[in-house]
């Protein structure tokens, strides 16, 4: 059974994570996997009380709870109460030669984050009912928006968030030093790769300038942050619809059940060759203002674009009293230039 664990493990880490960050690592003892997050795998101002490890740990064990039907397993996931010492699940299998395998499994290491322009194109009523009903939880709640007049207003307001990257020094430098430039770096780093950015030849140029930030800084004196984010905005307008999450609370566990249920979406649009990509920097900065904690990172004009940003997408969304934890945009598209490499598993020694 270890060895195939171990196999389960080097599929499933097929998960996306902020900035390819890979938060994860693990422990096999017995017929059980055991998920650690590693919270210094990502210090960024997004992952507020390790929320943003949260959903990707959280998208890490729906894909080991789809990947062990291949081994005719039966998955238990018992979610820790508490998170001190890093230890965020025990998934215990056993053997049932009944149990058939999960028809998402051939598409864990095809799904991708895709950056390309979308086709606007309208997307199946029965694609749409599927997604609903793959939601496996009580407290987490789908919201699809097909409106066009509302996702190009979803669109702007998410796009403040590439605004606030290139003018904060601490989100800035974050990004650049995940970015690797060349295929041989991300060979080696396998980090975040600037192919997958779909950057065209300007924009590169660009791009390579403003990882510096002294001249980050010069360019921002005439308008580079507020350019880049609202050619981010055209770029996300071009979508077929924006998926959001809502929760019941904002803690740990919803933002994991939130990971949960939105790689399971997303391996079902992959079978249906429909990409997505996350809008999620306005979103995770906003739970941090409003635990006001680290406030003093960012100014009073971010923590008012923040605010109101968000505030305006719930009304948009017509949350209630329920809490945004996740937003991305989903159509159809060209196949992306590149993907992501994923790092050998890492193991927690006794």
């Amino acid at each position: 059974m270890k060895e195939n664990l171990n196999k389960i493990i080097d599929i499933s880490i097929y998960a996306p994570s902020g900035d390819n960050s890979q938060p994860w690592a693990f422990k096999i003892i017995d017929n059980a996997i055991y998920v650690y997050n590693i919270s210094d795998k990502d210090k960024s101002l997004y992952n507020f009380n390790m929320y943003a490890s949260m959903v990707a740990i959280g998208a890490l064990i729906e894909n080991i709870k789809i990947s062990a039907t291949s081994f005719h397993y039966e998955c238990d996931i018992k979610i820790e109460d508490d998170f001190s010492k890093g230890l965020i699940a025990k998934c215990v299998f056993r053997e049932n030669f009944t149990i058939e395998l999960d028809p998402l499994f051939k598409y864990i290491k095809e799904r991708q984050t895709n950056r390309k322009p979308y086709r606007v194109d309208k997307i199946n009523k029965a694609i749409i009912n599927e997604l609903n009903d793959s939601n496996n939880f009580s407290d987490i709640h789908l919201e699809i928006e097909t409106n066009r007049d509302n996702i190009h207003k979803l669109a702007n307001l998410c796009s403040n968030n590439e605004q606030i990257v290139l003018e904060n020094k601490r989100l800035h430098d974050f990004l650049f030093d995940h970015i690797t430039w060349t295929e041989k770096e991300d060979n080696i780093k396998k980090g975040f790769y600037i192919k997958t950015l779909e950057l065209e030849g300007p924009q590169i140029i660009a791009f390579k300038l403003l990882r510096s930030w002294g001249i980050n800084k010069i360019l921002n004196k005439i308008g580079i942050s507020k350019f880049v984010a609202n050619d981010n905005a055209k770029l996300y307008k071009q979508s077929s619809a924006i998926l959001s999450f809502t929760v019941n609370k904002i803690d740990r566990i919803s933002f994991l059940k939130t990971g949960m249920t939105s790689q399971r979406i997303w391996l079902i649009l992959t079978k249906y060759s429909i990409y997505m990509q996350p809008l999620t920097g306005i979103i995770f900065l906003y739970h941090r203002i409003n635990s006001n904690e680290n406030t003093e990172k960012f100014n009073n004009e971010h923590i008012d674009l923040i605010n109101t940003s968000y505030s305006f997408m719930s009304k948009i969304l017509n949350t209630g009293d329920k809490n945004i934890s996740i937003m991305f945009r989903i159509g159809y598209a060209d196949k992306p230039t590149a993907a992501t490499k994923r790092r050998k598993a890492e193991f927690i020694l006794e």
